[in-house]
Formats: structure tokens, C-alpha cells, sequence
């Protein structure tokens, strides 16, 4: 088995976003870091199967036009077998809400969404609009898997149930726009002529984007907050004041949007390859928006959860030297 052609056909440099995204979620949506560690990671690996079996799926949907523009992929270049990636690609996908299920009726539900917008997106998402809309619907909804799995089964701070309220709904639709602002430039990456300035409003809209975790009040999903830092509560949370959230969260920001912005208004005439720089670097961006999304938690659990997120994103640059990410 050719297991750097699997690696690219399942694009393993993006592993860690769909990772982050469910723990980033549930660490958000609830007061304290409450879940079982068996049904957080059972959503993960649900998280993971469907993202890989739609790459998986794309690729299979896309091996002719694949064999004209990038003879190179491991369709075309014959490394792995069409039926193979068909076979692994459909088994993935319906293999994704069957493990959600298993942790929670709501998440099942939303991971079979995000299972069948993937599919609809590898065979008929191919419209200019169709297709990021497609894929903008499966990050929020793997976002949005997180958010319910942390709702049904975290705590407030100061005790008692996180009750699902529509407002938990904003972040995961702000990412999924963000995705959609991304897919747009990605769809330039194979147009041979001159892009002119074309793919400049999208990453700015990406990068705008990516500010929305600061609209969201510091832990403004449970009956009651402590902004006092030095508080120890009894079961061993230590909030932090909504200024040091707020600091973390800018500064980080910040960092991620210097890159996108500086490219975008640098470069006066664009081409395909650039628009694919474009697009790998702000699909790592997407690891700043889950670790930003946890910091704002504004609890110590949060501040863990964002900072293992961003240790993601080294790993996900060193692979997409071996696993491009589109």
C-alpha cells in the first residue's frame, strides 16, 4: 500500500482542524470541561471520518478531470485504485454518524448533515456557489457538533446545566462563512489565465472572518460568570478576567491575519499558484479560529483546549509539504 498516496487522497495536513473543531465547540458551549473522555473522542473519530471520506469521495468524483489538470494525484497517477478510494470513501462516510449516534441523538443528527452535505458536494456541488455553500454547511455543522455535544453533557461554572440557546448557533455560522470566503479563492487555484485582482475581496472577507470570536461576549453562554482572575472555585476552574481573554484572543488574531492581508495586497497580478498559496494558507487558518473560539471560553480548561488546538498547526504545515491541503 502506497501510504503517501493515501495520505494525499484523504489530505492529512487537515487532520487537526477536524479535530478542533469538535473540541473547540464542546469546550465553548459548556462551563467547565465536563465530558466523558470515551464520548469526545468517539465525536472526533466521527469528525475524522467524515472529513476524510469526503476527501476521499472528491478525489474519486474528480479522477477524469483530475487526469487532464493534476496528472499527479493519486487517482490519475494510478498510486491508488478508483475503487479503492470509492470503497474507503463511502465507508467513511456512513461510518461518521453511526459513531455519533452512538455518543449523542443531536450529534448524530448533525454529523449525518455534515455527512450528507460532503456527498452532495463530491457529486453535485460543482456550481460556483453551490459548492462553497456545500462546504461552508459541513464545517459549521462539524463546529456545530461540538457546540451540542458540550451543551447536552457540560456544566455552568457555578453549577447546573448549559441550556441550548440560539446564540450558540453564531460561531458555527460564522465559520462556516469563513470556509465559504476560502472555497472561493480555492476554486481560482486551476484557472490558467491571469486572475487579475480577483481573489482579493475573498480573503478579506476570510480574514474579516476570522475576527468573530471577538463578538462573542468572554462566556456569555452560561447563567452567571466571575471576571475576578485570582478566583479559585471549589471544583478547581480558574476563570480568567475577560481583558487577559480578550488580549489572547486579539493578539492571536492578529498574527493569523498579517500573512493573508500582506499577500493580498502585494501582489498585483494573480495567478492560479498563487491563489493555491492563498487557499493552503487560510485553510490553516482554520486552526486559529477553533483555538481562538476556546480561549474565549475564558476558563483555564479553554486555554488548554486552544493551545493544544495551536500545536496543530505546526503539524498541519509540516504535512502539507507531503499532503497538500487542496
Amino acid at each position: 500500500m502506497n501510504f503517501v498516496a493515501w495520505g494525499r487522497l484523504l489530505r492529512l495536513s487537515l487532520l487537526p482542524t477536524a479535530l478542533a473543531d469538535i473540541a473547540a465547540g464542546a469546550v465553548w458551549a459548556q462551563g467547565g470541561y465536563r465530558l466523558s473522555g470515551l464520548g469526545i473522542c468517539m465525536l472526533m473519530l466521527a469528525s475524522l471520518c467524515v472529513y476524510h471520506g469526503g476527501m476521499a469521495l472528491n478525489d474519486w468524483a474528480d479522477r477524469h478531470d483530475d487526469a487532464r489538470t493534476r496528472p499527479g494525484r493519486p487517482l490519475p497517477s494510478g498510486a491508488v485504485s478508483p475503487r479503492a478510494a470509492l470503497a474507503v470513501g463511502v465507508a467513511l462516510l456512513v461510518l461518521a454518524p453511526l459513531l455519533a449516534f452512538r455518543v449523542d441523538r443531536l450529534c448524530g443528527f448533525a454529523i449525518l448533515g455534515v455527512s450528507v452535505c460532503a456527498a452532495a458536494y463530491d457529486f453535485i456541488g460543482r456550481g460556483a456557489w453551490l459548492g462553497p455553500s456545500l462546504l461552508a454547511l459541513c464545517r459549521a455543522g462539524n463546529l456545530g457538533a461540538g457546540v451540542l455535544l458540550g451543551v447536552r453533557y457540560g456544566e455552568t461554572l457555578v453549577g447546573g446545566d448549559v441550556v441550548l440557546q440560539p446564540k450558540l448557533a453564531f460561531l458555527p455560522l460564522a465559520y462556516g462563512a469563513f470556509v465559504f470566503a476560502v472555497s472561493r479563492v480555492g476554486r481560482l487555484e486551476d484557472v490558467e489565465t491571469p486572475l487579475g485582482r480577483r481573489p482579493v475581496p475573498w480573503i478579506v472577507v476570510g480574514v474579516a472572518l476570522l475576527a468573530s470570536p471577538l463578538l462573542v461576549p468572554v462566556a456569555d453562554v452560561g447563567p452567571t460568570w466571575y471576571s475576578s482572575w485570582d478566583l479559585v472555585l471549589e471544583d478547581g476552574d480558574w476563570p480568567l478576567a475577560t481583558w487577559q481573554v480578550r488580549t489572547l484572543v486579539v493578539g492571536l488574531l492578529a498574527w493569523a491575519a498579517w500573512a493573508p492581508l500582506r499577500l493580498a495586497f502585494t501582489v498585483r497580478t494573480w495567478t492560479g499558484a498563487l491563489a493555491t498559496q492563498a487557499t493552503g494558507m487560510l485553510l490553516r487558518r482554520l486552526l486559529v479560529f477553533t483555538a481562538a473560539v476556546a480561549i474565549s471560553r475564558g476558563s483555564i480548561d479553554g486555554l488548554c483546549i486552544g493551545g493544544a488546538i495551536l500545536c496543530g498547526y505546526p503539524l498541519a504545515f509540516a504535512l502539507r509539504r507531503v499532503f497538500p491541503p487542496s
